[in-house]
């Protein structure tokens, strides 16, 4: 499991589950920023982050950042699934 203060590493990327949906190799996935959760660590409130599904209950994940296609994505740990899940701006990571 990753920690707010940690850098996003390769070995992490190589993890992310649903990355096909937005690159066509890992090589297109450029590492932006490290892991951040809550304020105090520069982390945003997220909606979908307060449903209990979620496995978060406070509406801050834990994320990182990525650029693809110089585009920027956000990289989350999904706690109850144990994965790393790529989403958009305004997307739902439970859902992507």
């Amino acid at each position: 499991m990753p920690n707010a203060g940690e850098d996003l590493t390769q070995d992490e990327v190589n993890k992310i589950t649903n990355w096909k949906k937005y690159a066509d190799s890992l090589e297109e996935i450029m590492i932006d920023k490290g892991w951040h959760q809550g304020a105090e660590t520069g982390g945003q409130f997220e909606a979908w982050a307060t449903q209990k599904d979620s496995g978060y209950t406070d509406g801050f994940p834990l994320y990182a950042g990525v650029i693809i296609k110089g585009k920027k994505l956000h990289v989350y740990w999904m706690p109850l699934t144990k994965e790393m899940k790529l989403a958009a701006a305004g997307e739902n990571p439970m859902n992507t």
